[in-house]
């Protein structure tokens, strides 16, 4: 589940723009603009699990109101970022066309992953 990644194998970058954003900022957004959208949730994902667990975050976020941005900070390994100082950094090692290794610290993008 990264946020960026660069799949070698296919010649594909990933890029999910939305990771941190939440359904309900979406909704609200697809609503004010009018955009043709379908917002039904009578879709095959909504199954009675994802349900009670959707139902069963906005109760604990109501009781905890940072739940939101602790589990948002512990995804962070789990989406690939580093943060440091709330910059985004990636440190990897690019090579130039004269094989001089050339560092990349300013750069958010994520390390090349092979396909499975």
């Amino acid at each position: 589940m990264k946020a960026h990644y660069y799949i070698r194998d296919q010649n594909l970058r990933v890029i999910r723009p939305f990771v941190y954003v939440r359904e309900k900022a979406i909704r609200h957004f697809i609503v004010t603009q009018k955009l043709p959208a379908n917002l039904e949730a009578n879709h095959f994902e909504n199954t009675k699990e994802r349900l009670r667990a959707r139902q069963m975050l906005a109760q604990q976020e109501i009781l905890f109101p940072k739940l939101y941005g602790n589990i948002r900070s512990a995804m962070h390994p789990i989406i690939g970022f580093e943060i440091h100082d709330k910059v985004v950094k990636s440190k990897r090692k690019i090579k130039s066309k004269d094989s001089e290794d050339i560092s990349d610290d300013e750069t958010d993008e994520e390390p090349i992953t092979k396909a499975d």
